[in-house]
């Protein structure tokens, strides 16, 4: 909040092991990130189209506060653009007002596009209260708990 160049910063680096499980019940890959959770599941989905080559439909759900927040936006537009099974949905909660694409909470937007929860395999990652939303949000729509993959940070 205070930093200014050259300050030192402690942080901690990631300690768990967030990867896609391989589950063949997951027909269809959701990511939701909120904030700077966005660039595990970057990777993740990088990995997928690009080496892989996976075709299964991917929808990336990335929330952030305001546009001023937005970073990546032309990379995640070019996956899209070049993987037609890769949709990208940038979610402001503090939209301008002449934003059109979704606004509010990435769950709000989760529910606007999609219709089928039970062959989802849903990977979150960002801050605590959003993997719970999410997660309860997935569940009351049918997506099975073993389904629901998620690293969240404090």
């Amino acid at each position: 909040q205070n930093l200014k160049p050259g300050d030192m910063v402690e942080f901690m680096a990631s300690a768990g092991r967030f990867v896609i499980e391989g589950n063949a019940n997951e027909k269809e890959l959701v990511f939701v990130a909120t904030g700077s959770g966005i660039s595990t599941v970057k990777s993740m989905i990088e990995d997928l189209l690009i080496d892989k080559q996976d075709t299964r439909p991917m929808w990336l759900h990335w929330g952030l506060r305001h546009a001023e927040d937005i970073f990546w936006f032309d990379d995640l537009a070019r996956l899209a653009e070049e993987h037609s099974n890769f949709t990208f949905d940038l979610v402001l909660s503090q939209p301008p007002e002449e934003w059109k694409l979704c606004r509010g909470r990435v769950t709000d937007c989760v529910v606007k596009h999609h219709e089928s929860f039970a062959t989802m395999g849903a990977y979150l990652c960002g801050n605590r209260q959003m993997i719970e939303d999410v997660q309860k949000l997935l569940i009351e729509k049918g997506t099975p708990g073993e389904q629901i993959h998620y690293e969240k940070y404090y």
